[in-house]
């Protein structure tokens, strides 16, 4: 005892500063913690209560309020109790509960059957490149009325605020959903996908067949599906893709280009008696005011080995008129 005693007041100073530099540090990194503690605190209370006046705001719109019942059908103006009504908001926000509980087969069959049929042919489809793409944590959403019509909606998709800290722009992703009906049962397309039209028109020359058989709209394009026959006793090369030889003109002679330049040429060149389906996207964005009235293929060669040698060949062109 006597030996630590000694050795306590031989270091008495340098024990004092130590212990005065611990408690120092100590200190200094409560008041840090503490401070990052409020601004996150501070950060979480914002980004809550934006989102939260922003989807009041939205709901208090009179086009986003439009009442679905029990099972999200569109109310028929029969008369519902309040409890028993769901708005747009609502609806959507059902979907977003769902993905965010990893309740995938609830959220599927919030889909409609074209969004299922075109963008998300399979459950685990939806699950691996929606859900789990976007819903790798909490997800608030925000809801506002888009540029493209009533039924189409813009989500804004947040990280939770709680979960993470504050806000982070480059944590947010964006989407277009779209609100429609099937068999009194209000349905939903993500993916900015909007709807399958089927169109089936189609025309005859120098034994090309050509039959346009349903489109599917996008928020930023349209995607056809175009059936090709070829009825001759030549090869026939439908686009040398050194031009676009593919539009579609909507009532004001107003063209939209093509992607017939991404599609291999392999897969242009036709045998004879033979039958190609083809899914080509045009550059056309969603707009109610802008009805496509016709498709236009011209310069389809007639004889692609003639082509190949050089010589001179006939073209063909088609114009299907919807």
């Amino acid at each position: 005892m006597n030996n630590w005693i000694r050795k306590y007041n031989q270091n008495r100073r340098v024990i004092w500063t130590v212990i005065g530099i611990v408690a120092f540090f100590v200190i200094a990194l409560q008041v840090i913690f503490g401070l990052i503690r409020e601004t996150r605190d501070r950060q979480r209370q914002e980004q809550i209560n934006y989102i939260y006046s922003q989807q009041q705001n939205t709901q208090n719109g009179n086009e986003n309020s439009l009442n679905l019942g029990n099972n999200g059908n569109q109310n028929n103006g029969n008369n519902t109790n309040a409890s028993d009504t769901q708005t747009v908001e609502q609806f959507i926000q059902q979907f977003v509960d769902y993905c965010n509980d990893n309740r995938i087969e609830q959220a599927y069959n919030m889909l409609s059957s074209d969004c299922k049929e075109a963008v998300f042919p399979t459950i685990d489809n939806f699950q691996y490149n929606y859900v789990e793409e976007i819903f790798t944590t909490d997800r608030s959403v925000k809801i506002e009325d888009s540029m493209y019509g009533n039924s189409i909606y813009k989500m804004t998709y947040f990280s939770d605020v709680l979960a993470n800290g504050g806000y982070q722009a480059e944590n947010t992703f964006q989407d277009y959903c779209y609100i429609t009906e099937e068999e009194d049962e209000t349905r939903l397309s993500i993916n900015q996908f909007i709807r399958t039209e089927m169109i089936n028109k189609n025309t005859t020359g120098s034994s090309i067949y050509a039959n346009v058989i349903q489109k599917q709209i996008y928020v930023d394009y349209e995607i056809y599906q175009i059936q090709i026959t070829n009825q001759s006793n030549n090869t026939i090369l439908l686009s040398t893709k050194q031009t676009d030889n593919l539009h579609i003109i909507d009532d004001n002679d107003v063209t939209y280009s093509s992607n017939i330049d991404e599609i291999a040429i392999e897969r242009l060149i036709m045998q004879p008696q033979t039958t190609s389906i083809f899914n080509i996207r045009f550059n056309k964005i969603y707009n109610t005011e802008r009805r496509i009235n016709r498709l236009n293929i011209s310069n389809i060669i007639t004889d692609y080995e003639k082509y190949q040698r050089g010589e001179e060949v006939s073209t063909v062109n088609l114009s299907i008129i919807f």
